[in-house]
C-alpha cells in the first residue's frame, strides 16, 4: 500500500503486527530470546501448526513424568469476541493445520467477588518514529458472570467461568449492566472503572495504584518496542516524504488507537491488543471517504 500526499489513515501500516494473536507472540516471543527476563510478560506460548511439534512434544514429556495437567487455552490467531477459544490438556484437542495460539492457562487468576475478570487499557499510538505513545488514565474492569473455580474436565467448557469477552457473558441472567447497578445503589455491575478497580485493591491491600499503574505502563511499552523496528520500516515504505525524510510525525493525520487488555495472576499476565476494525481513507481532494477492511486485519479479541 503506498498512500498519495492527499490521503491520511487513522492507523500506522503494519500495526497487525500486535493486533493479531499469532504475530503478537512472535514478536513478544523473539525480544524474550533477546532479553529474557525482562520480556517475561506472557506464560509460556506456543504459535501453531509451526510449533507443534514442540507444543505436542511439551505436553507428552508432561504426561510422560506424571505431572500435573496444567491446562492449555487455544486461541484461533484473527476471531474475536471470544470465538474459536477453548481450555484443554491434551495436545491431540488441538488441530495440526489451523492457525491457533497455545498458552499455558493461568488457572490461579485474582479474583473478584470470586469472580475472573480482566482490564481493559487505551492507549494511541501517535507517532512510531520517534515512538510516542500516549495512555488514557481511566479504563473499564470486564467481570465473568460465573464463579470461578479451577480447571476440570467438567467445567473447562464452561466459557462464562474463564473468558471475561463481553459478548460471551452480555446474554447470562446474572449478567448486570451498570445503570441497574447504581439504581439499585449497588457497585457490583459487570463492568466497572478502572478508578473503582485501584480502590479495590488498597482495600485488599494488594499493589496500590502507582504501583500497578507502572506495570500496565511498562507492559504496553515492550509490546510497542517489540515491533517498532518494523512499524518505522513499514511507514516509510508507505507514506510519502514532503521533506526528504518520512517520520511520522510529518504526516500530522496518522494515529492507532489499541485496546490492551490483561488477565492478571500475581505477577503473570496474558496480553491481548486489538485495534479499531477498519481503515477509514480520506481523499481531501473531493472529501469523499471510503471504508476499506482489507487494508487492515479483522479486530482480535
Amino acid at each position: 500500500m503506498k498512500l498519495e500526499s492527499f490521503q491520511r489513515l487513522n492507523h500506522f501500516p503494519g500495526m497487525y503486527q500486535i493486533c493479531r494473536k499469532g504475530d503478537l507472540a512472535r514478536s513478544i516471543c523473539r525480544m524474550a530470546r533477546c532479553f529474557g527476563r525482562e520480556f517475561s510478560i506472557v506464560p509460556r506460548t506456543w504459535v501453531l501448526p509451526e510449533a507443534f511439534s514442540s507444543f505436542k512434544a511439551h505436553l507428552m514429556e508432561r504426561d510422560k513424568k506424571g505431572q500435573r495437567k496444567k491446562p492449555i487455552i487455544v486461541k484461533p490467531v484473527a476471531a474475536c469476541q471470544g470465538k474459536g477459544i477453548f481450555l484443554t490438556t491434551s495436545w491431540r484437542d488441538v488441530s495440526q493445520t489451523e492457525p491457533v495460539v497455545a498458552q499455558q492457562y493461568i488457572a490461579r487468576p485474582l479474583l473478584i467477588d470470586g469472580l475472573k475478570f480482566d482490564l481493559r487499557i487505551y492507549a494511541l499510538v501517535t507517532s512510531v518514529d520517534p515512538l510516542r505513545i500516549l495512555i488514557y488514565e481511566e479504563g473499564i474492569v470486564r467481570l465473568c458472570t460465573v464463579k470461578y473455580k479451577e480447571p476440570t474436565a467438567k467445567n473447562m467448557g464452561q466459557t462464562r467461568m474463564h473468558l471475561t469477552n463481553y459478548a460471551i457473558n452480555k446474554a447470562s441472567d446474572k449478567f448486570v449492566q451498570a445503570a441497574d447497578a447504581a439504581a439499585a445503589g449497588s457497585e457490583d455491575a459487570s463492568k466497572r472503572s478502572l478508578e473503582w478497580f485501584f480502590g479495590w485493591l488498597e482495600a485488599q491491600g494488594l499493589d496500590g495504584e502507582k504501583q500497578l499503574w507502572a506495570k500496565i505502563c511498562d507492559l504496553i511499552i515492550k509490546t510497542v518496542i517489540s515491533v517498532q523496528p518494523s512499524l518505522k520500516h513499514t511507514y516509510r515504505s508507505c507514506v510519502p516524504s514532503t521533506s526528504g525524510v518520512p517520520t511520522s510525525s510529518s504526516r500530522g493525520g496518522s494515529a492507532c488507537p489499541v485496546v490492551f487488555s490483561g488477565v492478571s495472576s500475581l505477577g503473570r499476565r496474558t496480553l491481548r491488543t486489538r485495534p479499531a476494525p477498519s481503515v477509514l481513507l480520506i481523499d481531501s481532494r473531493t472529501m469523499s471517504t471510503r471504508r476499506d477492511s482489507s487494508a487492515m486485519p479483522s479486530a482480535c479479541s
